[in-house]
């Protein structure tokens, strides 16, 4: 071979974005598509408030990558030792977790008021345990854009998802083919990938029916999510069996053509798709569908593979998990940190470059690629330790705190009944009689202020389905009930009409549904933000039910903030009136009760600034209600439609307190706190046994 010599002319060309294309070699365009899919969530979370859809591009590659592995290996008789296969998981995917939990709960105790503490706490602990989903089910959260609620943690649920996703695959794979090696040794491979196919299968069906039963729940639901995972394993076991060999001319552009589709169906998801109402069914399909059509068809030089294996979105890919960890904590600090103004374009491309920083020095200082096989034995049990020991030492700053809040809680029971102490609402309505020494505080303790809930949220009486669940409270052996029909703002007053029907001898029941109001039909809701899909066929049964059961009288909402820039600041939703009119040709009395102001302010953490004279938290009456509100309606010749307005007390001479007579008024921005509900117990029952004639 000759060397060049002098008069030849070298010509050095750059050579194009490639992907790999052995079956077991790295696709660098995923790597691309993995930068692309948490930018998309990124930016939704910051400026579209939408689902991007990108999390379920993520399940569809952590499938092909880890559960794909897995199918194979597997399938080949090979199966990993779980012991090693964990530790390798636990080593990559562990410390950046929890230094993003550590640095998160360091920077709330310096930057959010000590009142929401105790969530988040109580989410990084779940997020450590990989089981902020299911955390997130009990607690009823919705998910979206970032406000001044919202946990740093409240987007490790998807990570929650797919840590228990990575055991229980190999879990059910090993079984499977344990069993099969004894009955069928041949068809081990055959077997294994079938019973993955049909796992996916059975959790798109569960998916499809969850979410119309529950759709809240079903978006964490971790079986309703397992299809969108093995979807990918399958596609990682099936491609590397057909991988290879040349392409025709029309078989290539035909590639190419799908994998274009693939990509344009990503883009769009979040523009065409609501998935915060309607993932993970079938509307799901058009993320994850458009992930695996990439992944498939990636073998054609005019496939947007070329261009998603650009090496600096490539390389951008391999910082996606630190990135995605980091962004939502950023967000949600920086939104405090602006007084909780909404970010712009120039506050929110900070967000971002922020989370980018962060994620690359986390990816270089802290993310572990070594697999764990390659420490052997004793560095791998020193391993393993070590990675116990940092979970016990991140784990035990939450920990600490919940248990101290409960405590708190334990004390506080006692200290919600005493009305001499502190009587709340009595020392309005009353203040010959009762009144407040400051020096006795202010329940309850700002620390356990978000927990401040009627008991029946205990008891687990917020429907978490269509279907309606009843509780009952007051007398239990008491002829005439009460039925309280609706959602946390109807909820809000249990406990003090249930202290009532102890006292004057009446039951009342329960039926709530969290976010919900009672209301007949679709039309006329247009003055909820975002109406539950499942508000109205609960209502439905809850209506049916009502009419059945005939109770003495039904206590639910009577108004709502009207949103309108002008007119009126309090409306009646026609779907409200049309329920009172159903009950009340059902020849049952409805006892509706006038909506307490939705501050839109942080209650309890104006107080807990003014801890020592707490009287300037508050607001103006006028700003959120109207002199007079709209009157309920009730059928011709039907039972009344009975008002009943607590303003006159909770907002005395046009001011509403957030503090009265040494109790919170109000747990968040709109709702009660139980303390205060408590302490209007007598007042309410004063207004409504005359109504009822008891």
């Amino acid at each position: 071979m000759q060397s060049p010599s002098a008069g030849v002319r070298v010509r050095h060309r750059a050579s194009r974005p490639s992907v790999s294309a052995a079956p077991g070699g790295h696709r660098h365009d995923l790597d691309g598509l993995r930068a692309i899919a948490v930018l998309l969530v990124a930016v939704y979370h910051i400026w579209v408030h939408r689902v991007s859809g990108g999390v379920d591009v993520f399940l569809v590659l952590s499938g092909f990558f880890v559960g794909g592995s897995l199918l194979r290996r597997v399938s080949a008789g090979q199966p990993p030792a779980m012991g090693s296969y964990l530790l390798r998981i636990g080593r990559r995917l562990l410390p950046p977790l929890l230094l993003v939990v550590a640095v998160a709960l360091a920077a709330s105790v310096l930057l959010l008021p000590s009142s929401r503490w105790g969530e988040v706490a109580r989410q990084g602990l779940a997020s450590i345990f990989y089981v902020e989903n299911w955390y997130l089910v009990s607690a009823g959260r919705d998910y979206g854009a970032a406000d001044i609620l919202s946990s740093p943690f409240q987007h490790i649920w998807s990570l929650s998802v797919q840590g228990q996703l990575f055991v229980a695959l190999p879990l059910l794979l090993l079984a499977v083919a344990a069993v099969a090696r004894r009955i069928a040794p041949g068809d081990v491979a055959r077997i294994v990938l079938l019973t993955a196919s049909v796992a996916a299968v059975a959790s798109f069906v569960y998916a499809v029916v969850s979410v119309r039963i529950d759709q809240g729940a079903a978006y964490y639901d971790t079986f309703a999510r397992a299809w969108e995972y093995l979807a990918g394993a399958v596609a990682g076991a099936t491609l590397s069996r057909t991988a290879g060999g040349e392409a025709s001319t029309r078989r290539r552009t035909m590639i190419a053509v799908a994998g274009w589709v693939g990509f344009a169906a990503i883009l769009a998801t979040g523009f065409a798709v609501d998935g915060l109402q309607q993932f993970p069914g079938p509307a799901a399909l058009v993320p994850v569908g458009g992930a695996l059509l990439l992944i498939l068809c990636w073998r054609s030089p005019w496939a947007p593979a070329r261009l998603l294996a650009w090496r600096p979105l490539s390389e951008a890919g391999r910082y996606a998990y630190a990135f995605y960890l980091w962004h939502w904590p950023v967000l949600v600090f920086a939104i405090e940190v602006r007084g909780r103004a909404e970010v712009g374009w120039l506050a929110g491309s900070a967000v971002l470059l922020v989370s980018a920083a962060l994620a690359v020095v986390t990816h270089v200082w802290i993310e572990d690629r070594k697999p764990a096989r390659e420490l052997g034995t004793a560095r791998a049990r020193r391993s393993a330790v070590t990675l116990g020991v940092a979970v016990a030492v991140v784990a035990a700053l939450p920990l600490a705190w919940i248990v101290r809040l409960e405590v708190q809680r334990v004390n506080y029971a006692d200290a919600a009944i005493d009305l001499d102490r502190h009587p709340g609402a009595l020392a309005v309505a009353y203040p010959d009689v009762f009144s407040w020494d400051p020096r006795a505080g202010i329940i309850p303790q700002l620390d356990i202020a978000d927990q401040d809930k009627p008991r029946a949220v205990a008891d687990g009486c917020g429907n978490m389905s269509t279907e309606v669940e009843v509780c009952s409270y007051g007398d239990l052996e008491a002829d005439r009930v009460i039925v309280m029909a609706g959602g946390s703002h109807t909820e809000q007053w249990i406990d003090a009409v249930a202290v009532e029907g102890e006292q004057a001898g009446f039951r009342v029941d329960v039926m709530i549904k969290w976010t919900c109001e009672l209301i007949d039909g679709l039309d006329g809701v247009e003055f909820f933000t975002e109406l539950n899909p499942e508000c109205e066929p609960w209502s439905a049964n809850a209506l049916t039910e009502l009419v059945r059961m005939q109770p003495d009288a039904v206590f639910t909402t009577w108004t709502r903030p009207s949103d309108l820039p002008e007119g009126p600041r309090e409306a009646v939703p026609a779907a409200y009136q049309r329920a009172w009119e159903t009950l009340s040709a059902a020849g049952i009395t409805t006892l509706a009760i006038r909506d307490n102001p939705w501050t839109g302010t942080d209650t309890v953490g104006c107080v807990a600034e003014n801890r020592d004279d707490p009287s300037p938290c508050g607001v103006v009456a006028a700003d959120f209600l109207d002199v007079e509100p709209p009157a309920p309606v009730a059928a011709p010749g039907g039972a009344p439609v009975l008002p009943v307005d607590m303003t006159d007390i909770i907002c005395p001479d046009g001011w509403c307190p957030f503090v009265q007579g040494g109790r919170l008024v109000y747990r968040d921005q709109h709702h009660l706190s139980n303390s205060y509900a408590l302490s209007t117990s007598p007042i309410l029952a004063g207004r409504i046994l005359p109504l009822l004639g008891w």
